[in-house]
């Protein structure tokens, strides 16, 4: 479907596609905030539609799907800390990949968001040493369950979504879709929430 002939509601179907609510893209496009008249305009087909195709195409456009989405949480969600530490006898823990096989360690190593490493010298004179402490903060299991859960259809089932309500897996788009554009810009660039 080429653009929408009126500009006002191209403009409101690309700013709904990029993740704006319903009233938010609205108020952008005509100024005033008014959320009865968003709602229709939502539901005009021609709107809908495009909104629908500029998503898509952001999905196409960084190979994302459904399925692809579900797999990577799903190894957030039961990823286990275990497969990457080793507890030694004495009670300390060391970051060991060893034990596991090549083709998985990618898979094992998308449960850390973050590795922070300290050094600092422990005792004084002969004694001192040097010691390194690793910290890992992993994703959220929580929250990766319940992504996994709303993906699925699985977060309560029956009941009706909001008019304004966008799925997880058309805000991963737009959350794309923006860090692409701000790229391109020049920003320094992150997902944002």
């Amino acid at each position: 479907m080429p653009q929408i002939r009126r500009l006002e509601w191209e403009r409101y179907a690309q700013l709904r596609s990029a993740g704006k609510k319903q009233g938010d893209a609205y108020e952008a496009v005509y100024g005033k905030k008014n959320q009865a008249s968003a709602s229709r305009l939502e539901q005009r087909p021609e709107v809908r539609e495009r909104v629908a195709e500029l998503m898509q195409a952001a999905g196409a456009r960084f190979d994302l799907d459904r399925e692809r989405i579900c797999e990577e949480v799903a190894r957030i969600a039961y990823g286990n800390i275990g497969d990457i530490l080793r507890i030694q006898n004495d009670g300390t823990a060391i970051f060991d990949l060893s034990h596991v096989r090549p083709e998985a360690r990618e898979d094992v190593t998308r449960i850390i968001s973050e590795i922070t490493t300290e050094t600092y010298m422990e005792g004084g004179g002969e004694d001192a040493r040097e010691v390194k402490r690793i910290r890992f903060k992993l994703y959220s299991k929580l929250d990766a369950l319940k992504f996994a859960a709303q993906l699925l259809g699985l977060d309560g089932a029956g009941e009706k979504a909001p008019s304004d309500h966008i799925p997880l897996a058309e805000r991963l788009r737009s959350y794309q879709v923006e860090a692409a554009i701000e790229s391109s810009a020049g920003k320094v660039v992150g997902i944002r929430r």
